[in-house]
């Protein structure tokens, strides 16, 4: 007879060997997928995320902004001062899609976390959570998973591959499949707060990601006031949801006083 708990799918894919013990673990997915609750898990697990991340999201915006602002140099040193501090950490940053292979470059032998999530379930969180409409969401989170696997299919990496419903449905053996892929000397306290972790939309990440483009949301001040929009290409309101609200930047012009 056939051994059915063998054939049970799980949801989680190890793709490659880990080549150092210590090497950082970089998180990626598209916005509302998944991402923060992986990093959270992590943390949970006692892995440094970063000097500037903190929950819900546990986004360390010092290294993001560096790699967004492409400023190499920054990179090396926040990822040098992170190498010599921790045995190992963390970066999550679901728009390092856009930009995976500097990541790569700039990282020593880096591992990933891949997380999936049906992109109908993403979309309706970007319309209840940010009143988004919900074909864009869609071919947004399309995109991402296919810059995702463009990546995938052209490196050679250590990754899992995890779906987030399975995540949900299995977080024990996620856990579990985490730390034995990253080694992880996890107690066994840490272990069992990671479990409980793994639970959807919970109402923290909610609350302090619900946000609405302001009434008097100005598209072409947004792109003047913050240019490195507006040399990326990308379509302002789509960043403003995404990152420039979570970063405080201006959207309309002020009046003199």
């Amino acid at each position: 007879m056939t051994d059915l708990m063998g054939l049970q799918n799980k949801g989680i894919l190890t793709l490659g060997i880990r080549e150092k013990t210590n090497a950082p673990i970089v998180v990626v997915g598209t916005a509302r997928g998944g991402t923060s609750m992986m990093a959270g898990a992590l943390n949970q697990l006692g892995i440094f995320l970063g000097d500037s991340a903190y929950p819900p999201v546990y986004e360390d915006l010092l290294l993001s902004n560096a790699f967004e602002d492409n400023d190499l140099e920054e990179v090396a040193k926040i990822v040098g001062r992170y190498n010599k501090a921790q045995k190992i950490w963390a970066w999550k940053r679901p728009s390092s899609v856009n930009y995976l292979r500097d990541v790569h470059r700039s990282l020593v032998n880096p591992s990933y976390i891949f997380v999936f999530r049906d992109i109908l379930s993403t979309a309706n969180r970007n319309l209840l959570s940010m009143n988004t409409d919900i074909f864009p969401s869609l071919m947004h989170a399309l995109n991402d998973y296919n810059l995702a696997l463009e990546f995938l299919t052209d490196t050679d990496v250590h990754a899992l591959l995890v779906s987030y419903e399975k995540a949900i449905q299995y977080p024990e053996f996620l856990i579990d499949e985490i730390i034995t892929s990253f080694d992880l000397s996890a107690s066994p306290n840490q272990r069992i707060k990671a479990i409980d972790f793994i639970r959807p939309s919970k109402s923290e990440y909610v609350l302090n990601t619900t946000i609405k483009i302001p009434h008097d949301f100005d598209p072409d001040a947004y792109l003047k006031l913050n240019p490195d929009v507006k040399n990326a290409g990308v379509d302002p309101v789509r960043h403003y949801i995404d990152f420039g609200f979570k970063e405080g930047r201006s959207y309309k012009k002020t009046s003199p006083n």
